[in-house]
């Protein structure tokens, strides 16, 4: 069963906290860096997601925290 899409922005904002401590600017990226870390730490995301995302579905929700963090 997928999580539910309140889980699953809790799951990608606590990945994309992880990957900050670790010096891995996501949120600062610009498009095409984005895809190449995405790329770089897929395996990374879909374990904290608990399932394998999509790299489609995985920038959409990084894009969706950018927003959040925006606001």
């Amino acid at each position: 069963m997928l999580p539910n899409h309140i889980e699953r922005a809790e799951r990608i904002r606590e990945s994309i906290d992880e990957l900050e401590a670790a010096g891995i600017g996501v949120l600062s990226a610009d498009g095409i860096t984005l895809r190449r870390l995405v790329r770089e730490h897929e395996d990374f995301l879909q374990c904290m997601l608990g399932y394998d995302a999509s790299m489609h579905e995985l920038l959409d929700l990084i894009e969706s925290q950018r927003l959040v963090r925006q606001n």
